[in-house]
């Protein structure tokens, strides 16, 4: 088995029970099994569990009420660690009125 970690990391936060966070995870799934994400993995927090709620809360922007989410995160090469992408819109007066609800304005994500 290879230690190669991709380049890119697909958080997504749910809990257990939650039918909408299986479904999101699937999905997800289902888009990186396609050789065009290969450099993208997929790691899913359960929020109800230690582990997951320390990395829901180390993102300092998600709403916990709106699970599921997920962040799109990028290898820091130097730390060997995944932090998350800046969200490129950025503020939401530059947003399109269909995103305002749904994007996470600090990092490149999305919540439901």
């Amino acid at each position: 088995m290879s230690n190669r970690r991709t380049l890119y990391q697909i958080r997504i936060f749910g809990k257990k029970g939650c039918q909408k966070c299986q479904l999101l995870k699937q999905r997800v799934t289902k888009i990186l099994d396609n050789a065009k994400y290969a450099e993208f993995e997929q790691a899913y927090f359960d929020i109800l569990t230690e582990d997951g709620l320390v990395t829901f809360c180390s993102a300092e922007c998600l709403n916990p009420s709106r699970i599921p989410a997920f962040l799109v995160c990028r290898l820091d090469e130097l730390t060997g660690e995944y932090r998350p992408i800046p969200n490129p819109v950025g503020h939401p007066e530059r947003m399109h009125p269909l995103f305002k609800e749904s994007l996470v304005y600090s990092w490149l994500g999305l919540e439901t």
